[in-house]
């Protein structure tokens, strides 16, 4: 399994829940559903984001 693509993934998926969540704060406040989705969507990505770390840096030493 190619750990690297794996993180750049979840780091793009996480990059981009963010700004879902930025805009909601600053410019357009969005329904409560969406909210909640990217809020489960950021905690599952968590996850696999620091699985996906770990093993790209054992890997690498």
């Amino acid at each position: 399994m190619n750990f690297r693509k794996l993180y750049l993934v979840s780091f793009a998926i996480m990059i981009f829940a963010l700004l879902i969540m930025g805009i909601n704060g600053t410019f357009y406040a969005m329904s409560d559903w969406v909210i909640r989705i990217v809020g489960i969507v950021m905690m599952i990505n968590l996850v696999v984001l620091v699985y996906s770390l770990m093993k790209f840096k054992q890997k690498d030493t």
